[in-house]
């Protein structure tokens, strides 16, 4: 993110803060739940329910200027699945949202002329060749690496996403020496369990020992300079998840909203896989449906989504978190 963008946004979380005043700064929008893959922990591909159409999307941005939202990442299932996604960007663009993409990087080699406006690229790597396309799809691997290098000469940055199993717990090493080689910065996440996830997820699950050692090495990693994202506290605070005794706190429905494909709007993606209903956009208005969101003040005032962790210790104004965001 450009250094002049994240003081715009550190400006609106002071005033937010200050004034204690709600304000989306960040959203998460999934504007398709439709997917290319099968990957083998993930059921996103089974919600597919109505979608926003392009126009109201940009009604959806409209508002969402006009409430102070700083960041849109656009999420999925897969979004280059929606031909649109060009307008989408642009629109975004156009509003001043600083705009990411999430994408398994299948289809960007061939559509990229059609993304190539967005401010940040995010993938999913699981590891080696061998080791991605078992877990995500055939091919997925070569995708991923074409599509890096084309960011790379659009000079659109990428951090890839890299969530710890059984299966890839030994790919660090591999993911780094990529990112050295191909120029992008990695960041990794411990597994979450939530309902939209498969049966058998457990079988995901890596040893403790390996894990925290795995972990381990990451700090060292992060401590000598390798191009990892999560900042040297988020990486102590994942080696001992869960931990009760340490715990960030939540700021979902207050400065960061999820919206789904059919316009619902959650306080995160967690709610809405615990199946509590959101507000629909554009039935009402999206500023009704965030005055009116769902919070679950018992399980969310502490929050251990790994998506969201930097982004709340941010939000914290957890002054280590804040400096890390500057070195992205």
């Amino acid at each position: 993110m450009k250094k002049s963008k994240i003081i715009k946004t550190g400006f609106y979380i002071l005033k937010s803060r200050l004034f204690n005043k709600r304000m989306p700064i960040s959203v998460i929008f999934s504007v398709t739940n439709k997917c290319n893959f099968n990957c083998k922990y993930c059921n996103r591909w089974k919600d597919v329910k109505s979608e926003l159409s392009t126009e109201e999307i940009f009604l959806l941005f409209d508002e969402l200027a006009e409430m102070g939202t700083q960041n849109i990442t656009l999420f999925g299932g897969e979004p280059l699945l929606r031909k649109d996604i060009e307008k989408i960007i642009g629109y975004g663009k156009k509003k001043g949202f600083f705009m990411a993409l999430n994408s398994n990087a299948y289809l960007l080699p061939e559509r990229f002329n059609d993304i190539n406006n967005t401010d940040l690229l995010l993938i999913s790597l699981d590891g080696s060749r061998k080791i991605n396309d078992k877990l995500r799809h055939k091919g997925s691997y070569n995708s991923i690496v074409k599509s890096i290098k084309l960011a790379n000469e659009n000079e659109i940055p990428v951090i890839t996403y890299t969530v710890l199993t059984r299966f890839n717990i030994n790919q660090i090493d591999f993911i780094l020496n990529k990112a050295e080689k191909l120029h992008f910065k990695a960041s990794f996440l411990y597994l979450l369990k939530e309902p939209q996830t498969r049966k058998g997820i457990n079988n995901f699950d890596p040893d403790k020992r390996q894990y925290q050692e795995a972990v381990n090495k990451l700090i060292r990693y992060k401590k000598s300079g390798k191009p990892i994202v999560n900042s040297l506290e988020g990486l102590k605070y994942m080696y001992n998840i869960p931990d009760p005794t340490k715990k960030i706190r939540c700021w979902a429905g207050k400065l960061h909203i999820y919206i789904a494909p059919d316009g619902r709007v959650y306080s995160c993606c967690s709610i809405r896989q615990h199946k509590k209903e959101g507000k629909t956009f554009p039935s009402i208005s999206l500023k009704e449906a965030f005055e009116n969101l769902y919070i679950d003040k018992g399980r969310c005032k502490h929050c251990l989504f790994p998506g969201l962790f930097e982004r709340n210790r941010i939000f914290s104004l957890n002054p280590k978190s804040i400096l890390c965001a500057f070195k992205k």
